[in-house]
């Protein structure tokens, strides 16, 4: 089995790293994809299958390294996404909020794409009791759209409060009406938001814009970079951060009709872990690239981005993680083993003893990461204090 483990111990650049095991990963399908005669009918734990989400899992690793190299779009991008920033500064000036741009981190890649792959895998055999075919999961793995992502966290400060108002209900009052207004806005500096993808990979309804966002058929074969691939499957997963399925709170979403198709609505219906926020995708005409925008109130961002370090919590994802492998007979399915043992060598990987250019760690805790193969990289840090204290504002 090749891994991303197997190159973090030679001192390579993470561009180099990636190109190495993309073409291992490429030429490893290929060789077992030799004698195989499709059907029509493959289904993932086939030699065919397994070749297939191999050739894909390549492509995705060649759409991070384009990303990398090819990054002169950013400054671009993050300009037009400025102007929402902007916008909000003058139409909410009592909110406190920042805006956050990253590249996510190669090895949080790693991690996510091969836990789509078993979620996806254990999904299926649980309710058929039977593998899924080749075509489904390849649909499945064929939206990546938050390796480039932008978050937007407000706060309402207590002093702008009136009497008998609740901060929670205020912040997610606006959370949802800066939601409504963001895709219509986007749309107006070359962004097309893009349906959201259901559970199966399938599109919601459409119902904004000119072109009320790309047909699933034709969106389903264009990679990160927004360049048309016929080959087997295309780079690509979903976006959502953490696998669980959204679970109702009894709380009303607060998006309009025109615009409900296009976002995750994790607030009104919370992942089992507690996570909450807003995710939606847009392509980026001008960069031919894919973005993902998160909305959420401050609480919300401490959760996601603390509450993970609570012991119960970590517990919890461990036990999704242990239920998908106890239900999958070892053996049955060779490539829900080999994603599974990819995922868990890089939850034990021991920071401390890897060697990649320009990163150093002395634990798991304290590294110093100047390539992006843990951490990823920041690209838009912007920060509103409330009440006209920004400069780019006037």
């Amino acid at each position: 089995m090749i891994s991303l483990n197997d190159y973090l111990y030679t001192g390579d650049t993470v561009l180099k790293i990636l190109r190495r095991y993309a073409a291992d990963l490429g030429a490893d399908a290929e060789m077992r994809m030799q004698g195989c005669v499709p059907d029509g009918s493959q289904t993932v734990d086939t030699a065919f299958g397994r070749a297939a989400i191999d050739f894909q899992h390549s492509r995705f690793l060649e759409g991070i390294l384009y990303q990398l190299e090819h990054n002169d779009f950013l400054t671009f991008q993050s300009n037009r996404i400025r102007e929402f920033y902007k916008y909000m500064a003058s139409e909410y000036p009592f909110l406190a909020f920042t805006f956050r741009g990253r590249i996510k981190s190669v090895i949080r890649s790693e991690e996510k794409f091969n836990g789509y792959i078993t979620e996806y895998i254990y999904d299926y055999y649980v309710k058929h009791h039977s593998f899924p075919p080749v075509e489904g999961l390849q649909r499945q793995l064929n939206h990546f759209r938050d390796f480039i992502a932008y978050r937007i966290v407000l706060s309402m400060p207590t002093c702008h409060l009136r009497p008998g108002q609740d901060r929670e209900q205020e912040e997610i009052r606006y959370l949802y009406e800066i939601a409504n207004a963001l895709p219509a806005f986007l749309e107006k500096r070359s962004f097309t938001a893009e349906p959201a993808i259901r559970q199966g990979g399938e599109a919601a309804e459409t119902g904004i814009g000119t072109d009320g966002g790309r047909a699933v058929a034709a969106a389903s074969q264009v990679g990160m970079t927004g360049e048309k691939n016929n080959s087997i499957g295309a780079a690509g997963m979903p976006s959502c951060d953490t696998p669980e399925e959204p679970v109702s709170c009894g709380m009303p979403s607060g998006l309009t009709p025109q615009v409900r198709p296009y976002y995750r609505d994790y607030v009104a219906h919370p992942k089992e872990s507690g996570y909450r926020s807003l995710h939606i995708a847009f392509f980026d005409e001008a960069a031919s690239s894919y973005i993902e925008v998160q909305l959420r109130t401050h609480e919300m961002d401490n959760f996601a981005e603390i509450g993970t370090a609570n012991h119960s919590q970590y517990e919890k994802e461990q036990n999704i993680i242990r239920r998908r492998r106890g239900a999958v007979p070892e053996g049955a399915c060779p490539l829900f083993d080999e994603a599974y043992e990819r995922g868990m060598a890089l939850q034990c990987l021991d920071l401390s003893k890897i060697d990649v250019n320009m990163f150093t760690a002395y634990n798991n805790e304290l590294m110093n990461d100047g390539c992006g193969l843990y951490h990823g990289r920041l690209i838009l840090p912007f920060e509103h204090l409330s009440r006209f204290q920004n400069d780019l504002v006037g």
